[in-house]
């Protein structure tokens, strides 16, 4: 054991720049002119995590080809605009190495397919850019869609809804109108529909569908509720605003308000408020057809009551 502590040692200090450039995150944006490879960052940080851990006896091969298109033999990310873009918090799928630092790895490490050198010049304050291999810009677009289906594309996921509401409890807060926030975290499927969605949420909040406003990167959701959590790009983890939306009164409703104390805790006034506030709770499983049913069902008692009641 302190002989393969002893090798790890050796090809950090072999490596010395290189794990210095993993731990501390460097960008693409920051690194000088020069010739570089490129490798995927989960080897890089697979290797950081070997030499740091002396129980750690295995480290995978290096293969790059996920950074090439199997068809044209060309590069799948844009290189360049990593290079010259200004957004310093987007971090790439792939590390820099020099060319000095990619011999050591090539010496000691098995590599499974190798990305060609590519050189990179400034010149004049500008980045002039030479890349062999080029980028196939066909082959980019269809890896961004193919990671767009994977990252959208889930099962009895956590999404976290965080409700929020008034505390109308004082005077003073009603001015102040202060808010309370209460957050839950539902389980959904990325083929969730909006509808669906409301269900789940009335089981945890107890908030009719018909009465939950719901907003995703501060974007109202659209009211056609079949609409599915992968088409609106809301994936594990996302936040959801809810609030409840409050029911208008007109100047009538006041009267009957006040007649209906007199049936209370009567059948009579239970069967109105079903009616009017459309809140009544009921068990509903995960499964969306028993959802539907249910929801359904639901409807169709209202609207015989509504009958019953002319």
């Amino acid at each position: 054991l302190d002989e393969f502590k002893q090798i790890k040692q050796l090809h950090k200090k072999l490596l010395d720049n290189f794990y210095k450039t993993i731990s501390q995150n460097r960008e693409s944006q920051n690194i000088p002119s020069g010739s570089y490879n490129i490798i995927p960052r989960s080897w890089a940080e697979n290797w950081k995590n070997w030499i740091d851990k002396a129980d750690k006896e295995e480290l995978e091969n290096l293969n790059c080809s996920n950074l090439l298109c199997l068809e044209h033999k060309k590069l799948v990310y844009d290189i360049k605009k990593a290079i010259t873009s200004k957004n310093s918090n987007k971090v790439e799928p792939f590390i820099f190495v020099n060319q000095d630092e990619f011999d050591l790895i090539q010496k000691n490490y098995i590599i499974e397919t190798e990305v060609p050198s590519m050189l990179i010049l400034v010149e004049k304050n500008e980045n002039f850019i030479d890349l062999n291999p080029e980028i196939c810009f066909e082959c980019e677009q269809l890896r961004i869609e193919k990671e767009e289906i994977i990252k959208y594309t889930y099962v009895n996921e956590k999404i976290e809804v965080i409700y929020v509401t008034v505390n109308r409890s004082t005077r003073k807060n009603r001015r102040n109108n202060n808010e309370v926030k209460i957050s839950k975290f539902i389980r959904v499927d990325s083929t969730d529909t909006i509808e669906i969605l409301k269900l789940k949420i009335m089981q945890e909040f107890e908030i009719a569908p018909k009465r939950q406003q719901i907003k995703f990167n501060g974007k109202l959701l659209s009211d056609d509720t079949s609409q599915t959590l992968f088409y609106l790009k809301i994936k594990s983890l996302d936040k959801l605003e809810l609030k409840v939306i409050e029911p208008i009164f007109e100047k009538n409703d006041t009267q009957n308000i006040i007649i209906e104390q007199g049936f209370k805790g009567s059948i009579f006034q239970k069967t109105n408020n079903l009616r009017n506030s459309n809140e009544q709770i009921f068990d509903i499983t995960d499964q969306n057809e028993s959802m539907k049913r249910k929801i359904l069902h639901y409807n169709e008692e209202i609207d015989e009551q509504d009958k019953d009641n002319d």
